[in-house]
């Protein structure tokens, strides 16, 4: 991947709320902020939200970044328009630890 194309920058958060909390508490990784990808829709769908009145529309984005041990499944991601992003999966490209290609979820 061309660095040029890394033009969007997202942050990753990780839950640090304690096990006994019922509500999870999204924390930003000092080090995994304005973090330079690319952020790709790939598809989209709608269904029927929690009450039957309310449509809820879902889309899957690629998210290709620098490689960082640190992001893995258990992070969301907030993008460059503020939409969070749940971590499907997390995929070194190359198997070098250079590129990873994250495929997540995300609540329009």
């Amino acid at each position: 991947m061309k660095p040029g194309r890394l033009r969007h920058y997202v942050t990753f958060y990780e839950d640090t709320s304690s096990s006994e909390s019922l509500v999870p508490t999204w924390t930003a990784v000092s080090h995994l902020t304005d973090w330079p990808s690319q952020v790709v829709p790939e598809s989209g769908a709608e269904s029927y939200g929690r009450n039957e009145n309310q449509i809820e529309a879902t889309t899957t984005y690629t998210i290709r970044t620098r490689f960082s041990a640190d992001i893995t499944p258990r992070l969301q991601v907030v993008d460059h328009l503020s939409r969070t992003h749940t971590i499907v999966s997390v995929v070194d490209v190359d198997g070098l630890g250079r590129w990873l290609e994250i495929k997540t979820t995300g609540v329009n």
